[in-house]
């Protein structure tokens, strides 16, 4: 598990499809670090973490992102997915406050629909890997 923060940057357009176990819905995310040299890093955020993401975390909002990061190797080259598994609001680390109420937003574990492998959800998906 890796935590990272940052400023919403953009939204991408959700995706969404149809697997063996159900629909699924995928919204990328990019954000932009605080760091000395700030990086921008495009993150997935899947099913319920993507359904009301645009609600929770407009452009401009910082986020506290708990990811898994996981690359796969297809016809000699790598590929690396960046999937959000909790998003909750945070404050910009420069700024001191006082503490806020948060809503969190992840996916639970007593969904209806059991989690799908990754050739479900990319079943729709033109992309060969």
């Amino acid at each position: 598990m890796v935590e990272i923060t940052g400023k919403v940057v953009q939204i991408l357009p959700k995706t969404s499809g149809e697997g063996k176990n159900g629909a699924w819905t995928k919204l990328e995310f990019v954000i932009e670090t605080f760091e000395q040299y700030p990086k921008k890093i495009c993150i997935q955020a899947w099913n319920n973490n993507a359904v009301n993401f645009e609600q929770f975390y407009p452009v401009g909002t910082v986020v506290n992102a708990s990811v898994d990061i996981e690359s796969r190797e297809w016809q000699g080259k790598w590929f690396t997915n960046i999937k959000a598994w909790k998003l909750t609001p945070a404050n910009e680390p420069s700024v001191a406050t006082a503490p806020q109420q948060t809503q969190v937003m992840s996916v639970s574990k007593g969904d209806d629909n059991p989690p799908m492998s990754d050739e479900e959800i990319y079943s729709n998906d033109p992309l060969p890997f």
